[in-house]
């Protein structure tokens, strides 16, 4: 009898059979993602059975890739911390780092976490880390630069709302913000 196995359209492995036949296979020789493992027996006659098998091929870390914001900018307000995550394995955990301080880990996406530059004093150059980890173990790694400034003050409106109609009197109302408080705002 004679038994095939094959990865996908790959013979990984021919040879005399019958009884249990064990083949170790070195998973790094196929490309990740779902493939079909089969072996197919030939006894002496030449009746054929065949036995399929769907596996995913998981022979590294996530792919990572850090969204926002971007390498050398200047952060002075909170803002998203964003990551693209992929593995075919499935991804256990993503922890985000602000020059080695755990911000947020999280289990499931979206991948992203808002950041206060105010929460990871002083001022200045930072490292924002990514650290993902598939369901197999496998880490990988991303990191930029950037620099935690002073926050800015910032007025945003309350009302009236972008495209409102107003036509009697209203009123105009603000959110004003300052990093030491607001002394006025004037109209």
């Amino acid at each position: 009898a004679e038994v095939v196995i094959l990865a996908g359209e790959r013979e990984i492995h021919r040879g005399d059979g019958g009884g249990v036949v064990a083949l170790e296979w070195d998973t790094t020789t196929a490309h990740n993602g779902a493939l079909t493992l089969t072996a197919t027996l030939t006894d002496v006659f030449q009746r054929v059975a065949e036995l399929s098998r769907d596996v995913v091929v998981d022979n590294g870390g996530p792919s990572l890739n850090i969204v926002s914001p971007g390498a050398d900018t200047l952060l002075r307000n909170p803002f998203d911390f964003t990551a693209e995550v992929e593995d075919v394995g499935g991804i256990r955990a993503v922890r985000f780092l602000v020059s080695g301080v755990e911000a947020a880990s999280l289990n499931e996406g979206p991948w992203t976490t808002r950041i206060n530059p105010a929460d990871f004093p002083p001022i200045g150059p930072k490292a924002l880390e990514v650290i993902a980890t598939d369901n197999g173990g496998e880490v990988t790694r991303r990191s930029i630069n950037v620099e935690f400034g002073r926050p800015e003050l910032q007025v945003t409106p309350v009302s009236p709302l972008p495209g409102d109609i107003i036509a009697e009197p209203f009123v105009f109302e603000v959110n004003a913000v300052g990093p030491n408080g607001v002394a006025a705002v004037s109209f």
